[in-house]
């Protein structure tokens, strides 16, 4: 190995060199570390494409060498052959430099060295293999332009084409000087004169080789090179002096001819020939060839979409953009994000990947290779680290050093959306971000992966980030209305003459036939995938591409349509390999080789995917292989049998337990969800439960709760033999996700039962965890009377146990009871000893909600200083752990407290409007229609009533479809407020009538007050005094009403002035005797018979 000052450097982020292998004219070779994948590959680093001749490609030139050398990048890692060295990733590194990465033979041997203590028959072996591969390749339009025995590896009996050279090196503008690529002892003459190159090139080298191999020695070997060089160009070669047959030496001759025209026309040519000449019969003929016409077909159809996103990408550093791109299942979505992406690599665009899976149960499973991705972009503390751990388990071994998971998992996944935000900031500073999410058409609208993509579309809005998603749209049609800032395109099938153009561009002269035209337009209608796959079948049957169009064509072979098509391409995989094909489909479209290795020790891994990859069933993108279709997998699926479908599903489960056993619950809802298909109840039952306590910390309420209901069910079924200390866990588990899910009388009675078993099991901890979830959804019902002693007995148990982070959220529950039920100044007690002890604990997130609540306390206290002091610390302390959402509910608040002061309306106004655009990006609803409700009043207070409509307008249309009824109360009541100032008293009155309606029946203390006020100062402007009387005495005095106890005041001796004493006396006993919710109901009866 050679040393070099670049060993250590990191390439895109991914890779870090270790080792220098070896030194071309076209670059270096490295041994690299995959930092995504933990592997070590062999890398190559380029010289500029500038340098690079692409005249040889059967291709149109872009006349963009940056674009050329990508998409020839792109054709190398298609390529999947047995002597071929896979190609595994491709790009561009700091200073624009090309790089690709290969697949490292390990103790290998180069081609000479190997064939040194071998026969003359594996010698011929030798040789076969590598013209197998160049013929491979050169189907594919490539020249490998550097064989030499270096780039012909051996590894016991088996040959490997290496490190492809790509492109002829000419740097004569910059040099004044011609520097030819390759090994000059293995150059062809052709190359040696500067004359025109082709395939031919790579078969003298490979002449070359195979007399070195016979002979021992080079056929025009001299220490000179400039001797060696007019050796090769001039000297013919002597083949005598080998001992081989005159047949033999006849073959060598013609592959070492000078003229490129007397040599064979093509590598199967000289295989045959070879193969003649020593008696041997051709080697099996496999499905290879065909295939490379097939995967390399041209892009058709898709200019005028191409278009629009090449252009979006054009603009992405002035402004992102996210799109939807919808078609059925087969037609073309992937292929035309693969050339966007294609176009952004050469654009030095950062390229993350990710794709929702039918199946996919893992926290945020879909996000990992993505997550994982962008970590190795990022500057991560860690804080930030530990927090990305949970969601993507390998990053200790990606990022190289130790990470401690998070002390909290409060918020968690509203924290995961704020970090993504966070990073994707951070990079898209240095390096422009495209984003690629396929098949979102798995998404549920309400869950938590739909929510962080709706937050990363509105983020492109402000960053150069780009996303392109796909989905099928006639599967999921109202997908774009859940991501109003994506922007939709709809992908048609192809039309005949578009047909016909992939049809040329597969098929050559043949495609363009009539009969093949009208066969492919009658049986595939223009969908991409079965057009490929019928084309596919028809070559089988042919045994060449180019005799289809000469053969009969048959007309039943698509007669059952696509189905067809997919087992007839399934039935290409060997026998050998179609277990594990099984077992492949049954666990997911992505394959995971550890999974696969656990599942069958024996076989030969590679091998398989390799004979998978050859007949297009699988197919690899960023180094990890997966179905190249969802068909395909269906299709495997679809074939099995009940039995054999739950025995595969106990196959995968085990494995996965096998495999993860260091890790169960991140993978617990896949094994549970495989040995509920397999009908093993009991294991289910295990993994169900671990599920759940995995679901319930990510804060992914209905998955929990899915996965405890279902480990309750089946320990009923299971002759109650589950431990009751997991009984008892499940019970308070479906309790709190129900309190979670906003459903209090089933997280009473769940709760109940649990305590039952708490107090069996003396466990206090968990009994105190039941009781404090009853008071908790006693209070947000309004039965504080309730909540209070269940609440105070649950914190007196965690001090009793020291649980200080449960002791400070006990605190601000009890807080929160104090503030409904109108003890202000012990509300602000219990939220003062709540931040000491958050304080103590160091969980800032929590620090930063006690500030907060200490701040509305203050506000409700009418003490503005002290609120705006509290506001302005948990605003700054939120900013600074880069808490985006909580930074929104600081601004909101610290706006209402501003809206106080007409002086300081400019300065509400900025601070409404940030939130709002925050709480857009993350997508909390409910927090910005309380924005858009602060804006309303706020654009009122200064005159713009146009505003003030608008903003109410949004507010209203986002409480109703939340069905967030105190929200709409306050909606309503404002706008009574608006009327009521115009002078419109009935439409005011009907305002706040539809307000009360809102919160009529339900504890909702101080919106009760505040449609009542309301309600009294319409009366008081209509001339109802004893009404408006009765009613400002119900709300006088009450905590609720503290901001506006000097208005009331002012308006009841208003009143008083202008009744007698005995109607004050009558109106000020009207609800004496009342409760609030009974005057709710008293008042709405008199208006609905007024």
């Amino acid at each position: 190995m050679v040393t070099d000052n670049r060993i250590g450097q990191l390439i895109a982020n991914r890779y870090q060199l270790q080792a220098k292998l070896g030194q071309g004219s076209m670059g270096a070779v490295f041994r690299a570390h995959d930092r995504m994948t933990g592997e070590m590959v062999a890398l190559k680093q380029m010289i500029t494409p500038e340098h690079l001749d692409f005249s040889a490609r059967h291709t149109i030139s872009s006349h963009n060498p940056h674009l050329e050398l990508a998409h020839e990048f792109q054709t190398l890692a298609s390529l999947r052959h047995p002597h071929v060295v896979n190609v595994l990733d491709y790009g561009f590194s700091a200073g624009r430099l090309p790089f690709f990465t290969m697949q490292l033979i390990e103790s290998a041997n180069p081609l000479t060295t190997a064939a040194a203590d071998m026969g003359q028959d594996a010698v011929i072996d030798l040789t076969i293999q590598l013209l197998q591969g160049l013929a491979y390749i050169h189907r594919r339009g490539l020249l490998h332009r550097d064989l030499k025995p270096n780039n012909v590896l051996v590894r016991d009996g088996h040959a490997y084409i290496v490190d492809f050279g790509l492109a002829m090196a000419d740097i004569s503008a910059a040099s004044g000087e011609h520097v030819i690529a390759g090994t000059l002892a293995y150059m062809a003459p052709e190359v040696l004169t500067n004359s025109a190159v082709s395939h031919q090139a790579d078969l003298y080298a490979c002449g070359v080789m195979l007399y070195e191999m016979i002979s021992g020695r080079h056929p025009y070997w001299h220490d000179n090179p400039m001797v060696l060089m007019n050796r090769i160009v001039q000297e013919p070669v002597d083949v005598s002096v080998l001992d081989i047959s005159v047949e033999f030496m006849t073959v060598i001759y013609r592959l070492l001819a000078k003229d490129p025209a007397e040599r064979y026309d093509d590598a199967a040519q000289a295989i045959a020939a070879l193969c003649a000449a020593t008696g041997r019969p051709l080697p099996p003929q496999t499905g290879e060839i065909r295939e490379s016409f097939l995967q390399a077909a041209a892009f058709i159809g898709r200019e005028a979409e191409s278009s629009q996103l090449t252009g979006a990408l054009s603009q992405i550093e002035t402004g992102g953009s996210g799109w939807l791109i919808g078609g059925e299942s087969g037609v073309g979505k992937s292929r035309l994000i693969d050339e966007t992406a294609t176009r952004a690599l050469i654009g030095g665009v950062l390229v993350l990947r990710c794709q929702a899976i039918a199946d996919g149960n893992n926290v945020y499973q879909m996000w990992q290779p993505a997550l994982k991705r962008l970590a190795l972009s990022a500057e991560l503390n860690d804080d930030a680290a530990g927090l990305l751990k949970m969601f993507v388990p390998e990053l200790e071994e990606a990022l190289g050093r130790t990470i401690t998971a998070p002390d909290s998992l409060t918020d968690i996944n509203k924290r995961l959306i704020m970090l993504v935000d966070a990073i994707l900031r951070d990079v898209t500073r240095e390096q422009p971000v495209l984003l690629i999410a396929e098949d979102l058409q798995w998404l549920a609208t309400d869950s938590d992966d739909m929510a962080l993509i709706q937050t990363l579309f509105t983020l492109t809005r402000h960053i150069p980030l780009m996303i392109l998603g796909s989905y099928r749209d006639d599967e999921t049609p109202d997908l774009p209305a859940a991501i109003p800032d994506a922007q939709t395109i709809r992908l048609e099938r192809l039309q005949p003459d578009e047909i016909r153009r992939l049809s040329a561009s597969m098929l050559g002269e043949s495609g363009n036939r009539p009969q093949v035209l009208e066969f492919l337009n009658q049986h595939t209608e223009g969908n991409v995938f079965f057009l490929v796959e019928v084309v596919r079948a028809l070559a089988e049957e042919a045994g060449r591409i180019d005799d289809i169009g000469l053969m009969t064509l048959p007309s039943q072979v698509m007669a059952q349509g696509v189905r067809r098509v997919v087992d007839y391409r399934l039935g290409r995989v060997p026998e050998w390999g179609r277990d594990l094909l099984n077992a492949a489909a049954i666990a997911g479209r992505d394959i995971n080789g550890d999974l696969l290795a656990t599942i069958d020790r024996q076989i030969d891994l590679t091998a398989w995917l390799d004979a998978c990859v050859n007949v297009a069933v699988l197919d690899a993108k960023d180094g990890v292989y997966r179905f190249s279709h969802d068909k395909l997998r269906e299709g495997v699926i679809a074939a099995l049998s009940a039995d054999s479908t739950r025995t595969y599903h106990r196959r995968v489960a085990v494995a996965l337990a096998a495999l993860y056993h260091d890790r169960i619950e991140e993978y617990a809802a896949t094994i549970a969800n495989h040995h509920r298909a397999a009908g093993d109840d009991t294991a289910e039952g295990r993994y169900a439960y671990l599920a759940a306590k995995k679901a319930y910390s990510m804060n992914r309420f209905i998955e929990a709760d899915d996965f405890y209901r279902r480990a309750y069910a089946l320990q009923n079924q299971a002759d109650d033999d589950t431990p009751r200390e997991r009984q008892a866990a499940i019970l308070l588990g479906i309790g709190l996700c129900a309190y979670a899910l906003s459903d209090y009388e089933a997280c009473r009675d769940w709760c109940e039962q649990a305590i039952t078993l708490f107090r069996q099991l003396d466990d206090r901890l968990g009994y105190a965890s039941a009781i404090n979830a009853i008071g908790e959804s006693y209070f947000r019902q309004g039965f504080n009377d309730n909540a209070r002693p269940l609440i105070l007995e649950a914190l007196a148990i965690r001090r009793e146990h020291n649980r200080s982070l449960d002791v400070a959220y006990g605190l601000m529950n009890l807080g929160v009871v104090d503030a409904q039920t109108g003890d202000l100044h012990a509300a602000r007690d219990h939220f003062i000893e709540c931040h000491q002890i958050m304080a103590q604990t160091g969980d800032l997130v929590g620090i930063a909600r006690a500030l907060n609540n200490l701040a509305i306390i203050h506000d409700m206290l009418n003490e503005p200083a002290h609120s705006l002091s509290y506001h302005e610390q948990a605003l700054t302390l939120r900013r600074r752990i880069n808490d985006r959402l909580g930074t929104a509910y600081s601004l909101m608040n610290m706006s209402h407290l501003l809206q106080q002061s007409f002086a300081k309306m400019s300065e509400a106004e900025a601070q409404s409007l940030e939130a709002a655009d925050i709480l857009r990006e993350q997508g909390d609803r409910n927090a910005l229609a309380n924005v858009y409700g602060s804006l309303s009043q706020l654009y009122w207070k200064m005159g713009e009533a146009e505003q003030a409509v608008r903003y109410n307008a949004e507010s209203l249309a986002i409480r109703q479809q939340i069905g967030d009824k105190m929200g709409l109360s306050m909606v309503y009541n404002f706008m009574a407020q608006m009327a009521l100032d115009t002078g419109d008293i009935a439409a005011a009155q009907s305002h706040i009538t539809t307000a009360l309606k809102q919160v009529v029946g339900i504890a909702a203390h101080i919106r009760q007050v505040e449609d009542l006020r309301m309600l009294a100062d319409i009366y008081a402007r209509a001339g109802r005094a004893s009404d408006a009387l009765a009613l400002y005495s119900v709300v006088s005095g009450d905590a609720a009403n503290a901001l506006n106890q000097s208005a009331v005041q002012a308006a009841i001796d208003s009143l008083h002035a202008s009744m007698d004493k005995a109607g004050i006396k009558a109106a000020q006993k009207r609800y004496a005797d009342m409760s609030l919710r009974d005057v709710v109901e008293h008042v709405l009866r008199d208006i609905d018979k007024s």
